[in-house]
Parts: structure tokens; sequence; C-alpha cells
């Protein structure tokens, strides 16, 4: 399978052996689809950096498909406005299967300025390439965190993403009602600290007022009418949304825009051949296709980043997305 980009083909010196912090593979493990997003963004931005000209340096592949040959020919080309080269292989399981000895060989002699990053869903602990890649940094392991390790998550993500404060007990209670999904955490947490202003610190109090169980179920609801072709519903369900509460505003958009994400992942995993008992009914549900899905995640998210940039309007947003999808 050809590579989502082209370029002329010339061949660089061959590089010394990789370094810590600066592998030329990268792998990227696991099914917990937040951390991954995190890990491949923070990579691009470090091989790439912050702007780097679009399509021009990245190089994408699906590695059920995808030939070794044709992967490291795309590896060896230069960029032709960037000085390094991304080349990204999604579901690499197979492909790691099929050409492990040979990665493992492209490891010892690498080209200098094209990175390989290799993205599969099984875990790598036993393989020789995770042990080579492990000690220089080149192995970032995408797993949700136990249960009982997502309050010092919270914690964390809230310092590190927000430059915020929580107390434990604030976060003990924001995974209560958020649930132990990432996205929506991350999603409540961005809420949050657009909520406090200028104070530092998240409290109780604050994750009590500003993320609402009853609200949950009503956005939620909300998607099940559009579904449905019931806008009279959806839009009543939407004003329960927003009711009883000032910063409702700040956190129903993005809790829709985690649904559709929902139903975005479910329909990518039967697309590709899942199991069909691996997601839920209601994920299973859904009468849109993935284009029409990722065109309202696409509206929703614009919509999300007014409000928390500018504090744009969203409920007649919202209400305009609502009949358009309800009467589709």
């Amino acid at each position: 399978m050809a590579a989502r980009s082209t370029s002329s083909r010339s061949s660089r010196t061959a590089a010394p052996t990789p370094v810590a912090g600066d592998p030329p593979v990268h792998l990227v493990t696991g099914t917990d689809l937040f951390i991954r997003r995190e890990v491949l963004a923070a990579l691009t931005r470090k091989i790439l950096g912050d702007d780097p000209p679009d399509g021009l340096a990245l190089a994408e592949f699906d590695g059920e498909e995808a030939e070794l040959a044709a992967v490291l020919d795309e590896v060896r080309t230069p960029g032709l406005l960037a000085p390094r080269r991304l080349v990204r292989v999604d579901n690499s399981d197979e492909f790691l299967t099929k050409y492990r000895q040979k990665v493992e060989e492209y490891l010892e002699h690498p080209t200098e300025g094209g990175v390989l990053v290799l993205i599969c869903d099984r875990k790598q602990t036993s393989s020789r390439l995770y042990k080579l890649l492990k000690p220089i940094d080149g192995v970032h392991e995408c797993e949700t965190p136990k249960p009982q390790a997502l309050p010092g998550w919270v914690v964390e993500r809230a310092r590190t993403a927000y430059d915020r404060g929580i107390d434990a007990q604030a976060a003990r209670l924001l995974v209560d009602q958020a649930g132990d999904t990432l996205d929506r955490l991350d999603s409540e947490l961005a809420k949050l600290a657009v909520f406090v202003g200028d104070r530092s610190t998240i409290t109780t109090a604050d994750v009590e007022e500003a993320v609402g169980a009853h609200r949950e179920k009503a956005v939620f609801g909300v998607m099940d009418a559009i579904n449905e072709r019931n806008p009279a519903r959806a839009l009543q369900l939407w004003d329960q949304v927003l009711a009883g509460s000032k910063t409702a505003e700040f956190g129903a958009v993005g809790g829709l825009a985690f649904v559709v994400r929902q139903l975005i992942d479910a329909k990518r995993f039967a697309l590709t051949g899942g199991r069909h008992g691996a997601v839920s009914k209601w994920q299973r549900s859904t009468r849109f296709s993935l284009i029409q899905l990722e065109e309202m995640l696409a509206l929703l998210v614009k919509m999300d980043s007014a409000a928390k940039s500018s504090g744009g309007e969203t409920r007649l947003g919202v209400e305009k997305f609502i009949v358009t999808y309800a009467t589709r």
C-alpha cells in the first residue's frame, strides 16, 4: 500500500547507533485512545516541530496492508521543507509479526533524519524490538490507569495540562461523577479550569456544581433523540442539560463531542472487523455513517473551542446542530 504522501526518492547516509531520547523507531502500544492521541501528538511535535509543512514531512500507512520496503523507502526519503521525516504505521500488530526481524535490523543501522512510529494494540514486552527500544525511550505504553490510580491521574493532568491544582477528595469525586474514561475526565477538567477562573485550585464544591451526573444522562439522551429523528425531544433534553447551572455551557458541548467520539470509535471498530460484542448495544445503534459522525464531531469541537477561548454562543449553535442532524 502506498503511503499517503509523495516526494522524490534519494538515500541518506547511515546514522550511528541511536542514543536515548532520540530513537529512530518508536513503538506505541496499548488500546487507550486518549493516551495514544496524546503520545502521537507529543511525538509529532518533538520530531517535526510545532508547525511542520502540511503533508510534506509525514507519511502514513495501514499496517494491515503495508509492505516493509515501501515503509522504509518513505523513512529514507529526505523531507523537502523539513530536516526530519516521520513515517507512521497504524494497526502494526500483523506488520510486526511479519517484519519484526527486519525492523530490528533496520534499528541497528537507521537512516539519519527519518523516524518510524509503529502503533499496535498488543503489548510487545517479550519481543527483542521492545527490549532494544525501551532503554532509548522508544517505547510508549498506552494503557488506561487502574481504577484506584485514576484520582492521581486527574491530579497530574490538572497540573500539567491546565496549570491547576485539585485536591484528592475533589479528584475522587470527579472520577465518581464523570467515570473512568480519560477523554471524559479531561473534558471535565478543561471545563473546571475555565469555571474556577483565576483561582489556582479546583475544589470539591467546584466539581459538585460544574459536573452533574444528571446532565451526563441528558447529554446521552440528546444524541439518542437525534439518532431517533426526534428533534423536539432532543431540544427538550438540551434545555435540561443547560438548566440550573451558570457553567453548564462550558461542558455541555464537550459532552456531546465525547458521545460522538464513542460512536466513531465503535463504528471504526466494526468497519475493521472487530467483534460484535466488544462494543455496547447503544454504540451499535447509531444510524449515522462514519463520515457523518466525523462531520458532527468537527462541528462540535469547533463550537467547544470557540466557547472556551472567547465565550462564544453555544446554545443556538447546538440547537441548529440538533435540528440539522435529527431531520436527516
